[in-house]
Formats: structure tokens, C-alpha cells, sequence
């Protein structure tokens, strides 16, 4: 806009002069983060890799929404082309409109069914003048998710310091998994034996083994050795390697008491003589 203006005191009468003036406009500007790695985005450009993910195991990833312009950015809403075998839920920016400086997060979620290298897209919708959508390419590996079962020492004494330690193995190491199990044998839990869960073991996320510890518990009992069988449970989260049981021992440690006693009034015949002997229960019978 162009200004004109004519002076009015003595020394400048009549003279004009002259002013440009901007109008600025207001206008929103979203700008997006991958929470998680702590990066800026852009727009259609880069892709976010999520790297493996266990096959039946679900994943999470947060996005940052932020409004860099000075006007208010609105209209936020996140959809995606994701197919339904990645079991994609998606958690919609808690505010779907952001003040000048204003942020909100969303978030994925994702539990592949089937194995192998997958892609997809985010698209947020906005205000923005030229960034509507905006545009998140996301990769993955989807991997089998594989249980294996050992036990070792497979024996160890009943009031020895060894224990029975049943180690679960997975193939696929992303997040954490639980896996169930169920207890049997001859072995009696609580009263044979102590064990810190017997229904389940869960893996930290970032390890490919858990173990279940079964502690004997010590007694002066003479007994038969006893057993434990581990079993793991069927889930949609993992699938089960052969063998799927297996079977420890508590070994029985204590000697068994022998017992004996005389019998009395015991006749039997002198091979020698032909006569009769009787015990009466004091005495042995001896051969003469």
C-alpha cells in the first residue's frame, strides 16, 4: 500500500512525501516430529523406519504436531493407507486446533498378521495453505515370532542348592511379550517346590529370553523322585517351536528307613535230626 501526505508547517508547505506500508498476512504453519527419535519432518520426503517388528505383536509410535505460523492451525486430523493385514489403530491429536506456538501429539499402532517388508503413509490434514495434507512415509520388517523351550539342568537334588530353570527363547526381540504356561508333574507347587508365577513369564523389550526358576523345597522325607512338566500355551502372539513341554526332575536325596523284627513261636524242622525247633522270639534259631 502506498502512502501520500502533504505537509502542513511553515517550512515544508506544500511538499509531499511518501510511505510504503506491508500489510502482513495471517497465515498457519504445521510442522511435525517423530517423538520417538526426536526429528523434525517433512513433508513427503523421508521415511520413518520402524526396522523389525514382531509378526502378532503390537508396536507403538508417537508424533509431535506443532503450529509454526501466527495464525491458528486447525482442521487436525491423521489418516493413513495402511492395509488391514498391519492392524493399524491410530490415535487421533488429543486438540484438533493449535494456537500461534501451540503443540498436540498423536499416535500409532501397529500388530502385523503377515511377515515380511511393509510400507505405508500417514496423511495429517490441516489449514495449512501449502502443506495439506502432510505427508509421513513409514516402513517396517515384519518378523515371525517363534517361542522355544529348554530346561537345565533337567535333575538336580531335592535339598541341593541347583534348581530347575526352564529358559524361554524368542526369534523376534521388538517390545515386550508374555508368554503362558501351565504346570504339571508329580511334583506338588508349594509344598515340592517353589516358582515365582505359574501361569506366565513376560520378556523385557529388547531380549530374546525369560526364564521360570523352580526352587526344590527341602525335606527329610524318603520319597520317590518327582517330576515337573513345563507346557507353553498357544497365542496369536507367537508361535510355538517343537517341543513345546518339557520335564524336570527333583531327585529324591533321603535313604529310607529299614525296619526289622524278630518273629516268635516260629517251629521248624531239624534237617539233621528230623526233630522240631521252636523260637520263642528271644533267641535265634541256630543250626546244630
Amino acid at each position: 500500500v502506498l502512502l501520500r501526505t502533504r505537509a502542513t508547517d511553515a517550512g515544508d508547505a506544500g511538499a509531499w512525501s511518501e510511505q510504503m506500508v506491508y500489510t502482513v498476512g495471517v497465515a498457519s504453519e504445521i510442522a511435525v516430529t517423530d517423538t520417538e527419535a526426536n526429528t523434525a519432518l517433512t513433508d513427503g520426503l523421508g521415511i520413518v523406519a520402524l526396522g523389525d517388528v514382531a509378526q502378532g505383536q503390537p508396536v507403538t509410535r508417537t508424533f509431535t504436531i506443532s503450529n509454526g505460523g501466527n495464525g491458528d492451525l486447525t482442521g487436525l486430523n491423521v489418516t493413513s493407507n495402511a492395509s488391514g493385514a498391519l492392524g493399524l489403530i491410530i490415535t487421533q491429536p488429543t486438540s484438533t486446533s493449535l494456537a500461534t506456538g501451540g503443540s498436540t501429539t498423536f499416535s500409532i499402532s501397529l500388530t502385523p498378521s503377515a511377515s515380511g517388508s511393509q510400507s505405508f503413509a500417514l496423511q495429517i490434514a490441516s489449514n495449512d495453505a501449502d502443506e495439506n495434507p502432510f505427508d509421513i512415509a513409514i516402513s517396517l520388517n515384519a518378523v515371525p515370532q517363534v517361542l522355544t523351550l529348554a530346561v537345565a539342568p533337567s535333575a538336580v537334588l531335592e535339598d541341593g542348592s541347583g534348581n530347575l530353570l526352564f529358559t524361554f527363547t524368542r526369534s523376534a526381540t521388538a517390545g515386550s511379550l508374555t508368554a503362558g504356561y501351565t504346570l504339571s508333574g508329580t511334583a506338588a507347587e508349594g509344598s515340592d517346590y517353589s516358582v515365582a508365577s505359574t501361569s506366565s513369564v513376560t520378556f523385557a523389550p529388547g531380549s530374546a529370553t525369560a526364564s521360570v526358576v523352580i526352587d526344590p523345597t527341602a525335606d527329610t522325607s524318603a520319597e520317590p523322585d518327582e517330576t515337573v512338566t513345563l507346557t507353553l500355551s498357544s497365542s496369536g502372539a507367537y508361535s510355538l517351536a517343537t517341543p513345546s513341554s518339557l520335564t524336570g526332575t527333583i531327585l529324591n536325596d533321603e535313604l529310607p528307613t529299614l525296619t526289622t523284627t524278630l518273629a516268635s513261636n516260629v517251629t521248624a524242622t531239624d534237617a539233621l535230626s528230623g526233630g522240631n525247633v521252636t523260637s520263642d522270639g528271644g533267641s535265634l534259631i541256630t543250626q546244630r
